[in-house]
């Protein structure tokens, strides 16, 4: 029995950190959100410095290929290009 009692005195910190976790992802997702959504104005507003701040905060690997911009997009950005792609799936998935 104390053995148990142990045990679930361990999942309930388990699950109250799992918690705390999940609650601080999704303000991090929030905020990240935000600052996406806005990505246009805070690019078209800000000093050339800055810009170049923004662009390798977001790409890598930039290369010009005659007039062809190449680049590469860094995690967790790279998430957002193929969200339609990931959206058949998912909906599969959830019988939707």
């Amino acid at each position: 029995m104390y053995e148990l009692k142990q045990r679930q005195i361990e999942l309930d910190g388990l699950l109250h950190a799992h918690t705390l976790a999940d609650e601080d992802f999704t303000i991090t997702l929030n905020c990240l959100m935000d600052i996406a959504s806005k990505a246009y104005e805070l690019f078209e507003s800000s000093k050339v410095e800055q810009k170049r701040h923004l662009i390798n905060f977001v790409l890598t690997n930039l290369q010009l290929k005659g007039k062809k911009l190449m680049f590469t997009v860094k995690k967790p950005f790279d998430l957002f290009l193929n969200l339609d792609d990931g959206y058949e799936w998912r909906r599969e998935e959830l019988k939707i």
